[in-house]
């Protein structure tokens, strides 16, 4: 499956100082075990509605191990989704 390209990466890596996303809104104790997390999730039926953009700097944040497992719970996190998806419609 298609994901981000190495660029990309390290350029959402600096854009959140490698630390976890969350820290800024649900105040994460953690920040262990960072890995980058597509907003829009990078599903089949996604990548064929989208294509390219789910793999965009814009569409990955830093998350902790634990944020990241729930970070479903997060209104923050769907809220940027959700602003994406409806950039990428237009």
């Amino acid at each position: 499956m298609k994901t981000f390209d190495q660029s990309t990466r390290e350029n959402i890596w600096k854009k959140y100082w490698n630390k976890c996303a969350n820290s800024a809104h649900e105040k994460c104790l953690i920040n262990k075990g960072l890995s980058i997390h597509h907003l829009v999730h990078n599903t089949k039926p996604n990548q064929k509605k989208y294509g390219d953009k789910l793999q965009s700097e814009a569409n990955g944040i830093l998350l902790c191990q634990q944020c990241h497992n729930d970070q479903a719970t997060f209104s923050w996190i769907q809220e940027q989704a959700k602003l994406l998806e409806q950039q990428w419609a237009i």
